[in-house]
C-alpha cells in the first residue's frame, strides 16, 4: 500500500498503524513528534489504533530544541 510521509512516497504494508509505521521509519524515541494525517492531527493515544490507508498523507514533526 503506498502513502506519503512528509510528501515521500513510502510503501507499508495494509493496515499499518501510525505506531507500526514509526518502527518502522526506525523512529526509537516518540517523545516530541507529532503525526497528522490528511490535515487532522492524531492524538499519541490512537496511534496504535489509527489504521493508514492507500494514498494517506502524512506529516511527521519532530520538536527541536534551540534558539
Amino acid at each position: 500500500m503506498n502513502i506519503y510521509v512528509n510528501d515521500k512516497p513510502t510503501e507499508v504494508l495494509q493496515d499499518t498503524s501510525i505506531h507500526s509505521l514509526l518502527k518502522f521509519m526506525k523512529i526509537d524515541s516518540f517523545q516530541g513528534i507529532a503525526i497528522g494525517i490528511n490535515d487532522q492531527v492524531i492524538p499519541r493515544k490512537e496511534w496504535d489504533l489509527k489504521s493508514l490507508k492507500e494514498n494517506d498523507k502524512v506529516l511527521l514533526i519532530r520538536a527541536s530544541q534551540g534558539g
